[in-house]
């Protein structure tokens, strides 16, 4: 079974879409669904840690990508040392195709 961490990053903006949707649209079942949504995701990569495909590769090193309701969740997995760690997290109507944040 896989570790797997949120870079501090990661786990911030996760936490600030939660916070986003509780504020903005009123919606504290949302926030607390999207973030239940986002630990089950976790909790599966301990186990299918390469479950999904790759997204991006910079500077070889392979990137994933899980979707989690309206959000994605951006990975890298060492095979080496068993751990996942989320890089980033973002809602699926921004533009991450052209994002550079998800670079390592």
């Amino acid at each position: 079974m896989y570790n797997v961490k949120f870079l501090p990053s990661a786990e911030n903006e996760m936490c600030e879409i939660a916070s986003y949707i509780a504020s903005e649209f009123m919606n504290i079942e949302a926030a607390e669904n999207l973030i239940n949504a986002m630990m089950k995701a976790r909790d599966d990569l301990k186990i299918f840690p390469v479950a999904h495909a790759v997204f991006k590769i910079v500077k070889s090193i392979e990137i994933r990508r899980v979707l989690v309701l309206n959000c994605s969740m951006f990975y890298v997995v060492d095979k080496d040392e068993q751990l996942v760690t989320i890089i980033n997290v973002k809602h699926n109507l921004n533009d991450f195709l052209h994002d550079d944040t998800l670079d390592v």
